[in-house]
């Protein structure tokens, strides 16, 4: 740990313990930190660059705990999530402040997995093990009697300034919650959001580029699904780079009918596959077909004629509108 990580950090815990001690003060028994002044300092401080070295410190490292929390645990939207692990730090908070301010008490000793608070804070937002290595950091192990219902404190307990670390820890954690929720704002986002926006914490990210680089991961994963689930054209999309939704299940160019034609003028006559292939061979010194070959009649010129021209306005059309649309640049793949 270099000197200037362990000046800010201890410049953190420093704070949050004259926080602590005002709250004793004035007879606060909540202990938590809930200064509004103070929360949104933290929140500053977190929101400004990266924030991975505050989150981890002494065995805790609260954004891997945050990371494996969104992807075990099913919810309906990533804020709900978030909201879960808030609550969860929360728990953890005051039970490391129970220690810090009352070593002595003996109800401080167990901790009861089956108790409300347990069941409503910590079950939905952390796994078994997870709650245990938590715990742990405070002193707390499986009890040998009770091992899935109660956590007993170690004879040897942890020293203060460790619990008060701790204490300061969860409570960054929760505000790390508080700031992401205020990030995904009030549209409901999903788990995977909350997931990636962690996930780019991680990576040493401020709050503001992990947002934008998680909005452009998932418009484009949002794309991708589309092609694969067949809502769009894929092979339109590989070459447009954007599929609009106004082509899905449609192909690149409709087929549009030749106009009528008036039999009563003239066609323009066109040589025909076959005359075209006698020419060739007098070019090139080849036999001639023999004209005495029976002729089609002059109704069935007329009929493959008129298919003849059909087909080629048809091909025309075609050719016209590829070479349109290969002129038309692409459009970029909006961000939202």
């Amino acid at each position: 740990m270099n000197s200037a990580h362990k000046k800010t950090e201890d410049g953190l815990i420093n704070k949050y313990q004259s926080n602590l001690e005002k709250q004793i003060e004035k007879g606060d028994r909540t202990l938590v930190c809930r200064d509004e002044k103070f929360c949104k300092e933290v929140e500053l401080l977190l929101c400004s660059g990266s924030a991975q070295k505050k989150h981890i410190l002494n065995g805790l490292d609260s954004l891997a705990v945050m990371e494996k929390s969104l992807h075990t645990f099913p919810s309906k939207t990533g804020q709900m999530g978030l909201e879960k692990l808030s609550k969860a730090f929360e728990v953890l908070e005051l039970a490391a402040l129970n220690l810090y301010i009352y070593p002595w008490r003996r109800e401080y000793r167990l901790v009861k997995m089956f108790s409300g608070m347990f069941t409503h804070s910590i079950k939905p937002a952390l796994t078994l093990q997870q709650a245990k290595e938590l715990f742990g950091l405070l002193g707390y192990q499986a009890s040998s009697l009770h091992e899935q219902q109660e956590l007993a404190l170690n004879s040897k307990l942890v020293p203060a300034d460790f619990l008060l670390s701790l204490a300061c820890g969860f409570f960054t954690a929760r505000m790390e919650c508080q700031l992401l929720l205020s990030a995904l704002g009030s549209v409901d986002r999903s788990v995977e959001w909350a997931l990636q926006l962690v996930k780019e914490r991680q990576a040493g990210h401020s709050v503001q580029v992990a947002f934008e680089n998680t909005k452009r991961k998932s418009s484009a994963a949002s794309v991708t699904e589309a092609v694969l689930a067949g809502g769009m054209d894929a092979e339109l999309d590989l070459y447009t780079e954007q599929a609009d939704a106004s082509t899905s299940g449609t192909p690149p160019h409709t087929y549009m009918p030749p106009k009528e034609i008036d039999l009563s003028k003239p066609l323009q006559k066109e040589p025909s596959l076959s005359n075209m292939r006698n020419n060739e061979d007098a070019r090139q010194g080849g036999p001639l077909k023999s004209p005495g070959k029976l002729q089609p009649s002059q109704g069935e010129r007329a009929n493959a004629q008129k298919r003849d021209k059909c087909l080629s306005i048809a091909h025309q059309k075609q050719y016209s509108q590829e070479l349109g649309d290969s002129e038309t640049p692409c459009a970029p793949i909006p961000l939202s």
